[in-house]
């Protein structure tokens, strides 16, 4: 017999025992609900009027699709469930009508078709279990929120359990949490899945411990849920993506955070990649970072990605010896410097900084950092780059370009190849001062030659990196030796010296 939707049922011989689902007919005889069909939560006794609880009949509609196999619940339009805390089976899919809500339009959260989940409550999805097409919010929340109750947001509006490979969450938009999505820390989890999320909570994707290829794509941190407030604020105190504990070759892609504290923060994790991706700030925001690369964190890999508008654009604080490699990224507009490197290596090639303090600053002792290429646009304040600490090495290429930028380099040790080109001086802080045109040219010989050299305070030598050879120690003026071009580097360390 059909009935209930067009679901299909089948009667059963007096021996089965009714599932939620399942009918019985006036004569007593239960029908059992066919589960290779359109299964709708109101099969299970779900309302969806978003004033029910329907936490009850909407988890024995997830445990009864699960002891079939799995399937997908598939919700209907206009529908808004009302849900407390409950675990979402291994291989079950919920599915909604996602309706696209405008993101400076916060009142187009008050009508959406929602999952709207009670206070201090949390959906756990296990193994293999999906959630897609959703608008979530707490219960009784309206929008747009004002600074105070943006302030007090609370609950983690998704977690993944333990252990639950494979977990997949898609187009959503959550909104009004503390956390948008969490995952359990304490157990390795594998090919976790967050794609075309938008949320606004206090923090966003925080994904932990996952060994294998997690990845988020196409996610938006933005604030929705409070334009339009009488006093908006877009700053959010948390953190919209991160990556801990031992997450290894996790994918950061194409997505996109404003007014974050922290846009991204990767710690501990290996084989991190993150590409096309933009954390954006106001510059209100005071100490913000865009993008946090920290602790025992290794061959981390940032490619075409944007700061903009944070104290510090992009920072690197990893275990010495640990490697982080930048490459066709910028930063524009950041209150103090568009990359810091605290500790750690770092290779930064066809990077642009703009309107920063600061393009590079290298602040701790034993870093290696390679500057290839990119260039320096309005660098006001300070410097191009700027290397405080005697003993790490900055080696800068000959395309990296300085445009109206005061002070090219600031530094305790540097040593560029083939060209070392600085048009109004090179300076130390609180070590020396340099005040000189420096400038090696490469003739068509291909013999490296200096051609113009002013009065120089401090220390150089000129080193033949094949055989390791000084050609010529003291100051600047006594450097008149030729070489080949390819073995030819010279090494800045000022001593003692002062302005």
């Amino acid at each position: 017999c059909r009935e209930r939707g067009n679901a299909l049922y089948i009667t059963q011989p007096s021996s089965y025992s009714a599932l939620r689902g399942d009918a019985t007919l006036a004569n007593g005889v239960v029908a059992k609900l066919q589960l290779n069909s359109l299964i709708l939560p109101e099969y299970f006794g779900v309302v969806g009027d978003g004033i029910t609880d329907d936490t009850v009949n909407f988890k024995s509609g997830v445990i009864r699709v699960f002891l079939d196999g799995g399937g997908t619940i598939t919700a209907s339009h206009g529908k808004t469930y009302l849900l407390d805390s409950f675990s979402i089976n291994p291989k079950v899919n919920i599915k909604g009508p996602y309706v696209y809500c405008d993101p400076i339009n916060g009142t187009q959260l008050n009508d959406a078709s929602a999952i709207r989940l009670k206070e201090g409550a949390t959906l756990t999805f296990l193994e293999a279990s999906s959630l897609t097409g959703f608008v979530i919010l707490k219960e009784g929340m309206t929008f747009p929120q004002e600074a105070a109750q943006v302030a007090a947001w609370t609950d983690t509006a998704l977690f993944v359990g333990p252990q639950a490979h494979g977990v997949y969450f898609s187009n959503l938009n959550i909104v009004g949490f503390n956390t948008a999505i969490d995952t359990d820390a304490s157990s390795n989890t594998a090919q976790i899945r967050c794609s075309d999320i938008n949320f606004d909570c206090t923090n966003g994707i925080k994904l932990s411990n996952i060994l294998d290829i997690a990845s988020i794509i196409n996610c938006h941190g933005w604030p929705a849920g409070s334009w339009g407030a009488t006093d908006f604020t877009p700053i959010r105190s948390g953190t919209a993506y991160q990556m801990e504990v031992a997450g290894a070759w996790n994918k950061l892609d194409k997505s996109f955070s404003y007014g974050y504290l922290r846009g991204a923060v990767i710690n501990n994790c290996s084989s991190v990649k993150i590409t096309g991706c933009g954390f954006d700030n106001t510059q209100s925001n005071v100490g913000s970072v865009g993008l946090l690369i920290e602790g025992t964190s290794d061959r981390t890999v940032v490619t075409d990605t944007q700061t903009a508008s944070n104290s510090d654009g992009m920072v690197v604080n990893v275990t010495a010896g640990k490697l982080v490699t930048f490459s066709d990224c910028s930063q524009w507009s950041n209150l103090d410097t568009s990359v810091k490197i605290l500790s750690g290596n770092a290779i930064i090639s066809s990077n642009a900084s703009k309107n920063s303090s600061v393009g590079i600053s290298v602040a701790l002792g034993g870093s290696i950092v390679n500057v290839v290429g990119g260039s320096f646009l309005d660098s006001h304040a300070t410097c191009g780059i700027d290397n405080t600490v005697s003993g790490d090495f900055i080696f800068v290429s000959p395309e990296t370009a300085y445009i109206n930028t005061p002070t090219k380099i600031i530094g305790g040790s540097i040593e560029s190849t083939y060209r070392f080109n600085i048009g109004e001086g090179l300076k130390t802080v609180g070590v020396a001062i340099i005040s000189a045109l420096i400038d090696f040219d490469i003739p068509v010989s291909g013999r490296y030659e200096p051609v113009s050299i002013g009065n120089i305070v401090g220390t150089f030598k000129l080193v033949d990196t094949t055989t390791n050879t000084d050609f010529a120690t003291g100051l600047i003026p006594a450097l008149s030796t030729t070489t080949t071009e390819k073995n030819l580097v010279l090494r800045f360390a000022v001593t003692g010296a002062t302005a």
